[in-house]
């Protein structure tokens, strides 16, 4: 059985291939419970939504961090997702835990728990589903791969 080195190209090869140096991207954002309500100009609700996170087209979403760094003190869950499945990179994180949560598992259970690709631009976000979210603090991060084909 023969074996091919597949990063030489021989003379005969059909095409070329372009590579990316940095295809790889990781974007960070904080929600801070109480800049979003100066922001809003009331205090946070049920099913408020906060878009943290822009996703451009052609990417696709690897996984989804989060990790609460200030605790509410009180009731507070909230989702990670997007505007199509608002809980599907993260459900039910409970905002009065200090602790990193990740959508890509070894029992991934999400909907995006193995990634999505977006084919036009959006926006992952982070839902409120229960209690207030007036002193909570979570910093996100999405890390992504750019799909999209360069020219070669």
């Amino acid at each position: 059985m023969a074996t091919y080195d597949l990063t030489k190209r021989p003379s005969s090869y059909p095409h070329s291939q372009v590579v990316n140096d940095t295809p790889v991207k990781t974007v960070s954002a904080v929600f801070n419970g109480v800049d979003m309500t100066t922001k809003k100009g009331s205090a946070l609700a049920l099913n408020d939504v906060f878009e943290l996170i822009s996703v451009p087209a052609g990417a696709y979403v690897l996984s989804v961090a989060c990790k609460v760094t200030t605790v509410e003190g009180g009731t507070c869950t909230f989702d990670v997702g997007d505007d199509a499945t608002v809980d599907g990179y993260l459900d039910g994180v409970d905002g009065n835990t200090l602790a990193n949560v990740q959508s890509f598992t070894a029992d991934t259970t999400e909907a995006f728990g193995a990634g999505k690709l977006y084919t036009a631009a959006n926006t992952i976000d982070l839902k409120l589903i229960s209690g207030t979210a007036a002193a909570l603090v979570v910093a996100l991060s999405a890390t992504y791969i750019m799909t999209t084909p360069l020219a070669a």
